[in-house]
């Protein structure tokens, strides 16, 4: 596995609550033998749920006989009652002053180190990190994926100003991190829906730095996004959202695609299938104070953010989130990881105070999968369940 993929399939399986890890199901599928399958199949389809998607040229009526002999076909064990089913629910991730507490209590320190009012704001832009080594020994990258966790994603408005968010972010993002610092030759930014909570990524692969590096780097260019944000005008912000526009309208390729964004609808139980035309339309709304406020709750870091919240129209209140999966190399990046090149690469003072922070904690020792990752999710609480309405069944 890819060190960029480890890190996504990592930040992904501690956010489910109920997924799998690959590794175990490799493991079992080692241990199975043929005459295993049989019962298995019997007892899975004694009880189970079944929705069907028909698609294209076609009817109702055939549509409605296509699933009736999927049905037949499965047996009478597929109408399983809504209350019985077992959904996916996304983990709450640790705001910021908490997961600086379980982060200092984890750390043994030789000597005590003063707390100051900066040290502190450092602490707070951490996060949670998740330590891990490349799946291959032979791996020469290094890689981070930065998950910043927002809210259900249950009003348009607010889908809508993180989107506006991800367009403003993304060409800055690779600007900087990729073409200006040159810290790896993969950089990414995006939004991320995961059991129906909004949160927003960054990944990074490199084969210089170290992925607490890279995460310092991340904070430093996200500080440095809140006064370009803030100084935006009403013209740049219009274009933003006329590129937004034009890309959640854009028409589907094909009925594969179309039907491809149809099912994702029904896969995630949302059935919001105008959702693209709403947050479309909530656009119009969103004003600059919006995407400010929620960038500075959200995404900007602690350290960086006292000024900046006194000036947001709401509470000004930090509500970031932050989850950090760090995957390493078995053996020594091609590059020096000396604190020399950690500082020349990134340049401000706050991404230098924030590296400070965040390769204290890199101290941490890698963490086993799936055990760790496993222990990590347990002790979180889970986001409640936001499911939209189903059509009315036909069978």
């Amino acid at each position: 596995m890819e060190v960029g993929q480890h890190a996504s399939y990592s930040r992904l399986f501690i956010l489910c609550s109920r997924a799998f890890h690959c590794d175990d199901i490799r493991k079992h599928l080692e241990e199975l033998r043929p005459q295993d399958i049989p019962p298995f199949v019997t007892h899975l389809l004694s009880h189970c749920h079944v929705e069907a998607f028909v698609h294209g040229n076609i009817t109702s009526a055939v549509a409605v006989q296509l699933a009736e002999a999927v049905v037949s076909a499965l047996g009478p064990g597929c109408k399983m009652d809504s209350e019985e089913r077992q959904r996916d629910q996304c983990v709450v991730v640790p705001g910021a002053a908490a997961a600086a507490a379980t982060a200092a209590a984890g750390m043994a320190t030789a000597e005590a180190t003063e707390a100051t009012e900066a040290t502190e704001a450092v602490a707070l832009d951490v996060g949670t990190v998740v330590p891990l080594l490349a799946k291959n020994p032979k791996e020469e990258n290094a890689a981070l994926e930065v998950y910043y966790q927002l809210a259900p994603a249950t009003d348009p408005r607010d889908r809508a100003a993180l989107d506006l968010i991800d367009q403003i972010l993304y060409e800055p993002c690779y600007d900087t991190l990729r073409t200006k610092q040159q810290l790896g030759y993969s950089v990414y930014s995006g939004t991320r829906l995961t059991g129906g909570v909004s949160g927003f990524c960054v990944q990074v692969v490199s084969a210089r730095h170290p992925p607490e590096h890279l995460d310092a780097c991340v904070e430093s260019f996200l500080a440095a996004m809140c006064s370009r944000i803030r100084a935006m005008s009403a013209e740049e912000l219009s274009t933003h959202v006329g590129a937004l526009v034009a890309s959640k309208m854009q028409r589907d390729r094909n009925l594969v695609d179309e039907a491809g964004r149809l099912w994702g609808h029904i896969s995630s139980q949302r059935y919001d299938f105008f959702s693209r035309e709403l947050e479309v339309a909530a656009l119009e709304g969103v004003t600059i104070d919006d995407v400010y406020d929620m960038f500075v709750r959200y995404l900007l870091p602690p350290s960086a953010g006292i000024s900046a919240r006194s000036s947001c129209s709401g509470d000004g209140s930090s509500g970031r989130r932050k989850l950090s999966v760090h995957v390493r190399p078995h053996g020594p990046l091609a590059a020096a990881e000396s604190d020399k090149a950690a500082e020349d690469s990134s340049g401000a003072a706050a991404g230098q105070m924030n590296s400070a922070g965040i390769v204290a904690a890199a101290a941490l020792r890698p963490m086993s999968e799936p055990g760790d990752l496993v222990s990590v999710r347990s002790q979180w609480p889970l986001h409640a369940l936001h499911l939209g309405q189903p059509p009315a069944p036909i069978l």
